[in-house]
């Protein structure tokens, strides 16, 4: 006879550990409707979350992948069985301003708790990672850096742009960062910094060019002129080369679920494109 008593049909077991300790939580019985969010306030009932003063928030990780509140189980790929894993994320806001300083925030009281020093001329983009675990910045000075958010110190430099790095970002699960200057994308470990990925464009002056992972982590989408290119993350290959706007593409996105990008020209129209393909769906 089986010890474990059986959910009924229309639920979903899933258990939960603290990311750091690998501590195990209660498991809890869910809808694969039901949102993420639901999950983790049941998991909140089930075992109530320690946190600490600056971290009140909590995230669950599927594998690597930080999981949106508002995705469904089923749609986040959680099946009966699985095991997610809870991060503590700060509340916290992270600016940067052309006096070269960044400064982190906090979003409850708006005290500022660090000012990240380190840059030799004004800051141009900033972003928190996954978590408030860290915090990249990008500098008319040619760098970028990644920033401790407890003590505001400097934990890497990333060094190698010809230009001012106008753009950064990070993927999804924390591990990969992304850099844009002109005409160049480079990809970097995280945890390491070393540059895993350089992708080089033609810069034309003016021109619109960036660059974003997909949430699921698996894709990169860059952008120049009138065209987006998706490459692999796993091999770096492109896949797929989105071409059929007039005029310059000014923004890319990925959808939530990784399956289609859409995309905004200077034409004055907007398509959706399927990301695994690159046919163009729709033009609106």
């Amino acid at each position: 006879m089986d010890p474990s008593p059986q959910p009924p049909m229309d639920l979903i077991r899933v258990s939960a550990r603290q990311a750091l300790t690998g501590e195990v939580l209660k498991e809890v019985h869910v809808r694969p409707t039901d949102t993420v969010a639901a999950l983790l306030s049941a998991i909140g009932s089930a075992s109530p979350l320690r946190t600490s003063s600056r971290a009140r928030r909590h995230r669950l990780l599927l594998g690597t992948r930080l999981l949106a509140e508002t995705e469904r189980l089923e749609d986040a790929g959680i099946r009966d069985g699985d095991v997610v894993d809870i991060i503590s994320c700060q509340c916290i806001v992270a600016s940067a301003s052309a006096d070269a300083l960044g400064k982190i925030w906090s979003a409850d009281t708006g005290d500022c708790l660090a000012t990240l020093e380190g840059h030799q001329s004004a800051l141009l983009s900033i972003a928190l990672l996954p978590g408030g675990e860290g915090i990249l910045s990008g500098s008319e000075d040619r760098t970028a850096k990644l920033w401790n958010t407890k003590t505001g110190n400097c934990l890497l430099t990333l060094e190698g742009h010809g230009g001012p790095v106008v753009q950064v970002a990070c993927s999804s699960s924390g591990q990969l960062l992304l850099t844009v200057a002109a005409g160049m994308v480079r990809i970097w470990k995280t945890s390491s910094g070393d540059c895993l990925f350089t992708l080089s464009h033609t810069f034309i002056l003016g021109a619109s060019f960036g660059a974003s992972f997909s949430h699921d982590c698996n894709s990169l989408l860059t952008r120049s002129c009138r065209s987006v290119q998706l490459w692999r993350t796993e091999t770096w290959e492109c896949t797929a080369s989105l071409d059929g706007h007039h005029s310059s593409v000014l923004s890319a996105v990925f959808s939530q679920d990784s399956c289609f990008v859409v995309t905004a020209s200077a034409d004055t129209t907007a398509k959706l494109w399927c990301a695994r393909t690159g046919q163009c769906l729709h033009t609106f």
